[in-house]
């Protein structure tokens, strides 16, 4: 597959892109915009809920993830013992009790490896997404 470039779009602005990025023990920090204004939506929000897709995460990576500063608890954390995962697994985020801000939001992702894992296969974040939905009235 040809890779996209930005003359094949000549009607849209270059942009850069912080991924897919590979992952270390220095934070990762990526900028989220956000239209929706939750903290007036009160009880129409159904649910708030940040997505990252990693590439090669296994139940010894140390992963951390932050929304503006503040820890997350991974809902999906693979366990030892536990099923082995496809190459790529979305690990998923409830932002229910710390739910993003109107405007600029920063997500902050390192990961800890194994030595002999982190120099042989790179731990890579190859898309994030904010999924939220309301409740009908």
């Amino acid at each position: 597959m040809e890779a996209r470039r930005n003359s094949s779009f000549p009607n849209c602005f270059p942009q850069e892109r912080k991924i897919p990025a590979e992952l270390s023990d220095q934070e990762l920090s990526i900028s989220l915009n956000v239209a929706d204004d939750l903290a007036t939506a009160g009880d129409r929000v159904a649910r708030v809920e940040l997505r990252v897709l990693l590439v090669e995460l296994t139940h010894l990576d140390e992963l951390e993830v932050t929304l503006n500063g503040t820890r997350l608890t991974c809902n999906n954390a693979l366990e030892s013992g536990g099923p082995a995962p496809e190459s790529k697994v979305w690990v998923l985020y409830d932002l229910a009790a710390t739910p993003p801000v109107q405007g600029v939001n920063q997500i902050g992702i390192r990961a800890v490896r194994a030595a002999r894992l982190a120099d042989e296969i790179p731990l890579v974040v190859s898309d994030i997404e904010l999924d939220i939905a309301y409740r009908c009235s």
